[in-house]
């Protein structure tokens, strides 16, 4: 089965930025960074008000390697997560812990590399939870970029959003597709079948879609409180 490979832009706390893929070194600008200066409500009602990344693949896929790229930010890098979990899920209720694992500080340099994370070794997962027990030694909590390799979809049937629902219509679509949602929605980002971002925009109710080529993309849609929903569409020609 080939293999997709995911860079996922993260949301930890109150922030949200995002940056390309780099498989090798990595930026040390702050803003291609994220941070989290309070704690929230884990979605694992085990690990309490903590630092936490989710992220809903909008599928059941098969994990495989991962990456991880701590912050990197000259000066700052003890914001970096020190040890970490990580919790999926099928469903966006029901956790189980899968990985429990140290990541290095970052160098705060442009030719740090990360390093590998764990092996997941074909897991079914639709929701991925990466929780901060601690830091390099700041209250702070940072991490800029996480790789994961995906070995396929598993299943796309009966599987819910566990926060709020979007539609999107028509679906399949020409010239542009109109999004609906019942929650509050600020951010929303397109991206390609292999995970590529092709364009990031506040949220808005129309979108335009006549500038992509025919194929299936996915409609990441952010909300104010920074949960995220993975919608399918697919533009024709």
């Amino acid at each position: 089965m080939k293999n997709i490979l995911f860079c996922f832009f993260l949301v930890i706390g109150f922030g949200i930025k995002a940056q390309d893929c780099n498989l090798t070194n990595h930026s040390v600008n702050i803003n291609d960074s994220w941070e989290s200066c309070e704690t929230a409500s884990n979605p694992n009602p085990l690990r309490n008000n903590s630092h936490w990344v989710k992220y809903d693949l909008g599928y059941v896929y098969s994990l495989g390697a991962s990456h991880f790229w701590n912050y990197n930010v000259v000066g700052e890098t003890d914001k970096g997560m020190k040890n970490i979990s990580i919790d999926v899920s099928l469903n966006g209720s029901d956790w189980t812990e899968v990985a429990s694992f140290q990541l290095s500080e970052a160098s705060g340099t442009t030719d740090y590399e990360g390093e590998e994370g764990p092996h997941f070794n074909e897991l079914d997962a639709r929701y991925i939870l990466i929780t901060a027990i601690d830091t390099w030694g700041n209250s702070c909590a940072g991490l800029s970029e996480v790789k994961f390799d995906i070995e396929g979809t598993v299943s796309v049937s009966d599987i819910e959003g566990d926060n709020y629902s979007i539609s999107l219509f028509p679906n399949p679509a020409v010239q542009s597709i109109s999004i609906e949602s019942d929650f509050d929605l600020r951010e929303i980002i397109i991206i390609n079948a292999t995970g590529q971002e092709l364009n990031r925009m506040r949220y808005r109710s129309w979108l335009d879609i006549s500038y992509l080529p025919a194929g299936i993309y996915f409609l990441k849609s952010v909300s104010h409180s920074n949960e995220i929903q993975t919608t399918k569409f697919i533009k024709q020609k």
